[in-house]
């Protein structure tokens, strides 16, 4: 089979220019290009008539928001067969490849930057082209979840390098784990179309975190843990407990009472401060490296010692 030269591109939304300063794995990286450049070549590439971007292309409202669009994008090549018209096709082992390379070093690195730092980057499109003469042929194309949450990802300049560092040398564990559990509801926050379901799967995340076998009044052991974790004074220790068992209420008043989770514009976002709150744990819950049972244990030493002095 011959070697043909592919390319990967993929636009990315809920971002900002800081975002051309993180590089990715195995030669994929940020780009960027005009808004108007980008609608050409995704028109280009789709077959889509310029005048009827928007109705054909259903990404465009997530990816085209400001003047520019931002992209991860990549040659590489691959063994693929060719077919009776001369054209390469794909085949099981290029699924398999591909799937695996993008995982690996593109979506895995996103949802480290999403667990570094509030902002919703992902990307909602990816596309595999190659060029017959100078015309691009796509060879695959995946559309994926568009996130809900249209928080712009930005950092900044003080924050680059330790954000290069959290995606270079973060290992989320593999399940089963109750790290990984926790994480995945945090991800799903992302992409739910509805304040209430997405501050359930918050609160999911952080019961399984914290939520121990045996337990009675679990929003103050909840709120206690949180606080201890979190907290460097006892100061913040307190602010971090009185907020988490007014989140826990709400969470009580959603299931059992009914009451919606949801905010208007300039009101407390409620989903936000909840995923702030996990987001901060699962890091330190990350870098601590205990099982469920040794992190309850340790929370509950810390405790008694902040409560003796």
């Amino acid at each position: 089979m011959p070697v043909q030269k592919l390319y990967f591109f993929a636009p990315v939304a809920n971002v900002d220019a800081s975002i051309l300063k993180i590089k990715l794995n195995v030669g994929f990286e940020f780009a960027s290009m005009t808004k108007m450049d980008g609608i050409s070549f995704i028109a280009n590439l789709e077959k889509i008539p310029l005048k009827n971007f928007y109705n054909y292309w259903r990404f465009g409202h997530t990816v085209l928001q400001s003047e520019r669009l931002y992209l991860i994008k990549k040659s590489f090549e691959f063994d693929l067969p060719i077919n009776e018209a001369g054209k390469p096709e794909t085949n099981h082992n290029f699924y398999l490849f591909i799937y695996d390379f993008v995982e690996k070093n593109v979506e895995e690195s996103l949802r480290l930057l999403r667990l570094f730092k509030e902002g919703n980057v992902h990307i909602p499109y990816w596309i595999v082209y190659y060029f017959d003469k100078d015309e691009p042929i796509v060879l695959f194309a995946r559309g994926l979840s568009s996130s809900q949450s249209q928080n712009i990802y930005h950092l900044d300049d003080m924050e680059i390098q330790s954000a290069q560092n959290f995606i270079e040398i973060t290992l989320i564990p593999k399940p089963p784990n109750y790290i990984t559990l926790a994480h995945e509801n945090y991800e799903v926050s992302y992409f739910i179309d509805n304040d209430s379901h997405a501050f359930l799967s918050l609160m999911i995340s952080l019961e399984v975190l914290f939520k121990p076998k045996q337990y009675r009044n679990f929003s103050r052991i909840l709120s206690d843990e949180v606080g201890i974790l979190l907290g460097n004074s006892n100061y913040e220790i307190q602010n971090i407990r009185n907020e988490i068992t007014r989140l826990y209420d709400k969470r009580s008043e959603l299931v059992h009472e009914g009451k919606p989770v949801f905010h208007y514009a300039g009101e407390t976002d409620d989903v936000k401060i909840l995923r702030h709150y996990i987001r901060e744990s699962l890091k330190k819950i990350i870098r601590l490296d205990l099982s469920k049972d040794d992190l309850l244990e340790y929370l509950g030493k810390m405790n008694v010692c902040k409560e003796s002095e």
